[in-house]
């Protein structure tokens, strides 16, 4: 099955200190997440990048940024890289990059 792209976003999202940006997308099941990130920071960051079901997971999260496991992924990025996750449920889904740091960042959010 060939599964399309769905969309390219992000291309150097500035993020003021605890501040996110988020993305909405509804997913059928069997769908894949492929997210490939850029972090140009001097600093050490503490930037997460979440993929959160819904507005229920997404809220859990804004309420406790800090606590991981009120989402399906969660990661502090750095440098560059990529998370991947398989949709299991036809759903809404958010993905959200979110400065936890006192300092403004500058992140690229590539697909």
């Amino acid at each position: 099955m060939r599964v399309p792209r769905l969309r390219k976003f992000g291309g150097g999202t500035i993020l003021p200190s605890r501040t996110h940006k988020k993305w909405n997308f509804f997913l059928i099941k069997g769908s894949q997440i492929n997210i490939s990130y850029f972090m140009n920071s001097l600093s050490s960051s503490s930037v997460a990048l979440v993929i959160a079901e819904g507005n229920e997971g997404l809220d859990l999260w804004l309420e406790d940024p800090l606590y991981p496991n009120t989402t399906l992924s969660w990661n502090i990025i750095r440098g560059n890289g990529s998370v991947q996750l398989k949709v299991t449920k036809s759903s809404s889904y958010y993905i959200v990059v979110g400065n936890l740091n006192s300092e403004v960042e500058n992140a690229s959010v590539l697909e």
